[in-house]
């Protein structure tokens, strides 16, 4: 049976740990957080600051059991299992669920608006931009640099899909390892391992060779239709779940 599932963005074995020239991303055994080796930034022209989206098929297989979809309720019915329940669900994303990454793109309100975040900063950091932009704060408030104070900063950006990446290094450019966070896919791509989701890394490889299009949505709205932009993806396949590396201080 030809059952297949289109990408949309959404928003066993154990081994020895592989090599960072492998294009791999891992789900770490610390809850939320992925690593991506520096053979998939490079490729996929990611620096840090940058935002990587998942994308996935379980959008269009949803819907498939939602309009319970002929071929979705044979195939349930040839491997024994009740449509309509969660363990179909899951069964069916088992075994026909994809996903993939792509770089992130920048959004808008539905009016066209650039849609802006606030920036994301410790409470040092805070100050510290605080006291380097203070003239230009007071400016755009209308008041005088003594009537300003912290409470009054609040620091936007421009709002990409997907998650933010950042670097342990002070280095920047192009094919640094990155890591970044999305606790809904942490759980989703961990969800069989139970327990043990957070003492395992599940490493999957990220297939460079094999890009394809997807369409994103950008959050604008033109008539009816949803504004959206193809961007190149690359299919994530399962390879291994190795224990995590235990660094040894020196004696």
């Amino acid at each position: 049976m030809g059952l297949q599932f289109g990408f949309s963005a959404v928003q066993n074995g154990k081994r020895v740990m592989q090599s960072s020239n492998e294009p791999t991303l891992t789900a770490n055994s610390t809850k939320a957080k992925f690593s991506l080796t520096s053979a998939v930034t490079r490729i996929m022209g990611l620096v840090p600051g940058d935002t990587i989206q998942f994308i996935s098929n379980v959008a269009d297989i949803d819907a498939a059991i939602a309009e319970r979809d002929a071929e979705v309720v044979a195939w349930c019915e040839a491997n024994n299992v009740e449509f309509g329940t969660e363990a179909a669900r899951a069964a069916l994303i088992q075994t026909f669920g994809e996903y993939g990454i792509c770089k992130g793109v920048p959004l808008f309100e539905k009016d066209g608006k650039v849609k802006l975040v606030g920036v994301r900063m410790t409470a040092e950091q805070k100050a510290a931009a605080f006291e380097l932009n203070k003239e230009k704060i007071a400016e755009e408030l209308g008041k005088s640099v003594e009537e300003i104070t912290i409470d009054d900063y609040a620091p936007v950006t421009r709002a990409y899909s997907g998650a933010r990446t950042s670097t342990s290094s002070n280095l920047n450019g192009v094919g640094l390892p990155l890591t970044f966070s999305d606790s809904s896919m942490w759980n989703e791509l961990k969800e069989n391992l139970g327990e043990d989701a957070e003492k395992i890394n599940r490493v999957f490889e990220v297939k460079l060779n094999e890009p394809f299009s997807v369409a994103v949505e950008t959050g604008r709205v033109i008539g009816d239709e949803k504004e959206t932009v193809e961007v190149s993806a690359y299919k994530i396949v399962f390879q291994s779940d190795e224990e995590p590396s235990v660094r040894q201080s020196a004696k």
